[in-house]
Formats: C-alpha cells, sequence, structure tokens
C-alpha cells in the first residue's frame, strides 16, 4: 500500500504536506458521496434474484381418513410433511466503470520533486480507509450507502427496498381434532426480513483541497466541484475493477455480516405426537396427524458484505 500525503498550502509555509486528520476528513466526504454515487447496487426481485435462494421451511398436517368400522391407526394416517418456500429475492448490479482520466493530485517525493499521484496512489491514499469503514459490518454513521437485513419495518437513516426472507410455521393452534379435517398447510408468519439501505452520513468534516499539476498552468489547487467529481470517478472505478477495493454482497459466502441474520424455524414434533381422531357417526371415524412440537433453527443465512 502506497499512502501518499497530497500537497496543499498553507499560507505562512507554502506547499505543505497534508496531515493525518485531513486525510480522515476527505475520507468522511468519500463515505458521504458514496451514498448517491455506488456502483454497486441491490433491488428485490420477484423470484430469481442472482444472490442465490434460500429456503423457508414449515410443516403441514397429513391427509386425513374417513374409516365406516373404526379409526385408522397412526401408522395408517398419512404423516405430516414439509412445505419448502424458495426465495431469491436480491438482485445486485455492478455497474461497468471506466478508468479515470482526470489529472490525480501531486505529493512531495524526495528524488522526483513534486510527483503526480498513480491510480493505485489514489486508491490507497483517499479510499482504503472509508471502504474499511463501509465493509465491517457496522450499520450507522461510517455505513451510508450499504445494503443490510434488518427486521424492522421502517428505520431512522435508511430506505427500504423490500422484502426478502420470511420465516413461516405451522399455525399448531390452528388445528383442532373437531375440525378434521383440517386444511393441511396452515402457516403463520413469524419474521419478516427486510433489506435496508444505510442512507444518512451525519459527520461530514469540512476538508482542505489538494493541488494538481496542471500542463498548461502549473501546480494549482483542485476546485471543489472538479476535486469532488474526482472522488466520485475513482471511487465507482475501484469500487468495481480494483483488487482489493470491490464491494459486493452475498449470502453465506465470504465477507462480513451486514445487519441481522436470517433464521428459518420450524416446529419439532414427530407424526406419532400429532396423531387425532374424530368421531362423527357409527359411520364416521376420522384421523388426521398435525404439526405439533417446539420451534427450532432449522437453518441461519447471512447476508454479508465482502471488500474484495
Amino acid at each position: 500500500m502506497a499512502v501518499r500525503r497530497p500537497l496543499i498550502w498553507n499560507a505562512s509555509q507554502g506547499l505543505i504536506e497534508m496531515t493525518g486528520a485531513q486525510l480522515s476528513a476527505v475520507s468522511s466526504r468519500v463515505l458521504d458521496l458514496f451514498v448517491a454515487n455506488s456502483p454497486v447496487t441491490l433491488t428485490v426481485v420477484t423470484s430469481g434474484g442472482n444472490l442465490g435462494t434460500i429456503n423457508d421451511t414449515r410443516k403441514k398436517a397429513g391427509a386425513s381418513t374417513t374409516d365406516v368400522t373404526n379409526f385408522d391407526t397412526e401408522g395408517e394416517t398419512p404423516n405430516i410433511s414439509t412445505v419448502t418456500v424458495a426465495y431469491s429475492k436480491i438482485q445486485q448490479t455492478i455497474a461497468s466503470v471506466s478508468a479515470p482520466t482526470g489529472d490525480l493530485p501531486v505529493y512531495w517525493d524526495n528524488t522526483t520533486g513534486i510527483t503526480e499521484m498513480s491510480l493505485t496512489d489514489f486508491a490507497d491514499t483517499f479510499l482504503a480507509y472509508p471502504f474499511g469503514l463501509l465493509t465491517s459490518g457496522s450499520v450507522g454513521n461510517n455505513s451510508a450507502g450499504i445494503y443490510y437485513i434488518s427486521q424492522s419495518f421502517t428505520e431512522v437513516g435508511a430506505s427500504r427496498i423490500g422484502d426478502v426472507f420470511l420465516d413461516t410455521r405451522a399455525n399448531a393452534a390452528a388445528y383442532t381434532s373437531g375440525g378434521i379435517p383440517e386444511t393441511q398447510d396452515q402457516p403463520t408468519t413469524i419474521t419478516t426480513y427486510r433489506l435496508q439501505r444505510r442512507d444518512t452520513f451525519s459527520t461530514i468534516q469540512p476538508y482542505i483541497l489538494p493541488f494538481v499539476l496542471s500542463g498548461s498552468t502549473g501546480i494549482q489547487r483542485y476546485t471543489k466541484p472538479a476535486w469532488e467529481a474526482l472522488l466520485i470517478e475513482n471511487m465507482r472505478y475501484h469500487a468495481v475493477n480494483t483488487a482489493g477495493f470491490r464491494i459486493t454482497y452475498n449470502i453465506d459466502g465470504t465477507g462480513t455480516a451486514s445487519g441481522s441474520a436470517m433464521v428459518n424455524t420450524i416446529l419439532n414434533g414427530s407424526s406419532a405426537s400429532g396423531y387425532n381422531q374424530r368421531y362423527v357417526n357409527t359411520d364416521d371415524y376420522r384421523t388426521q396427524e398435525f404439526p405439533n412440537g417446539s420451534p427450532i433453527t432449522a437453518n441461519t443465512y447471512q447476508f454479508k458484505v465482502r471488500l474484495n
């Protein structure tokens, strides 16, 4: 990593190097600009999202039986079974971004004197620290523009993108022997998991504009519009193209957890435990096996952000 000290102007000393604190102030602006300019976007689709498939499972009752002479035994009564609902609702889109073409800031080198940064220098100097904050997994003021999973419908400082996973279970209390034949699948939603994007960055620090070497006018200070356009151009390029700076998302892959884990729970009761009978009359003996037991975790899925 080649972190350079960009040259800035000091009224009493002339050209001097940026301090660490001054570089940190530029980083705060990178974090703020990332919100509206990230080259990686996530959307919620009906199905077929390219972040893969995760499954919600729940139990449902077996088919009911009717006999005119006696109750069918537990072994003769169809077992409870598992319903699986697949969710593939997150679509990741990565923009195609060309290499920046603008003149880059200058720094002092003891051998070459005033020297223009390379693209790698720029990334190491201005982007490495804020990109590390963005992908740390901490959802807050330093992660504006980053997506995460939440159980809340609305969150302060964030935009809800959409629902991406529902944990459902059989509503065991809805099944009664007096209702045989019961509807086999009677689910209840336990938790809804939502994709959110952090939108606000609340600690924008004033920063000092660095200098650039222009072929026609020599060394001069960037204008603020030109400097921020250069920040955006480089931020977008490196976040897509440069090893160590690429920002992507996945489920259960490599990276840092971003928000809540998505938990799939299910009732653990057996078919035998759910065996029920209903006597209607001397010619109508009914049986059915109902979902039962205690909730357990069947699967846990973790949405992650990765700095690759």
